[in-house]
């Protein structure tokens, strides 16, 4: 972590969370291209609409560390024999205002965004692969459980095991291949998709 001088009549230190090398992927070469104006417009577009405005000191705005915010708490509840209050987590992705600020921006980068040439080949053939078959079209593929979309919502993925990550991934005929980083954003494309085709 960073400690960063609070910059208020309180004084104090912000505590801003760093990433670690491991946390940092590379670009697959594949993946390295040039996009086209249209893609180039939207994405614009959906930065300005999420785009926080603030008026004075930005590091005011941010929000309190909930970790620290419960062993505070937990700390005052012991010291003073006061029942342990409940600590908002402001920290989490509020999905449903985004959707309500930037839906069509989202919506919009999405179609700007190309398709794949070829659809992804499968690592191997297993016997227990029959759920894959919902891929194409054997059968209609069942919803995804609204325990994997609340986690979604709350950007909560990646605290799923890389083994849960493959299971859902594979109960979708995805490929499970890759880094726990990789089969994270992939968990949360497929959520992601799954949610708008149900708009």
């Amino acid at each position: 972590v960073a400690l960063v001088p609070h910059r208020s009549s309180n004084g104090g230190l912000l505590i801003m969370p760093l990433p670690f090398k491991e946390d940092v992927r590379e670009v697959a070469k594949e993946d390295i291209g040039f996009a086209d104006q249209e893609a180039v417009d939207a994405a614009k577009n959906l930065i300005s609409k999420s785009t926080v405005n603030h008026e004075g000191n930005f590091s005011e705005m941010l929000p309190e560390n909930p970790w620290l915010k419960h062993f505070f708490g937990y700390l005052e509840s012991i010291s003073l024999g006061r029942e342990l209050d409940e600590v908002e987590d402001e920290t989490k992705m509020d999905v449903e205002g985004l959707l309500a600020v930037a839906r069509q921006q989202i919506e919009d980068f999405s179609i700007s965004l190309p398709i794949d040439p070829e659809p992804v080949k499968k690592e191997r053939k297993r016997k227990a692969d029959a759920v894959s078959k919902t891929s194409k079209g054997d059968t209609p593929m069942e919803d995804i459980d609204e325990e994997w979309i609340d986690l979604y919502k709350n950007d909560e993925i990646s605290g799923k095991t890389a083994p849960e990550l493959k299971a859902f991934l594979k109960s979708r005929g995805e490929r499970v291949g890759g880094k726990k980083g990789e089969l994270v954003d992939r968990v949360n494309r497929v959520i992601y998709d799954h949610i708008f085709s149900k708009k």
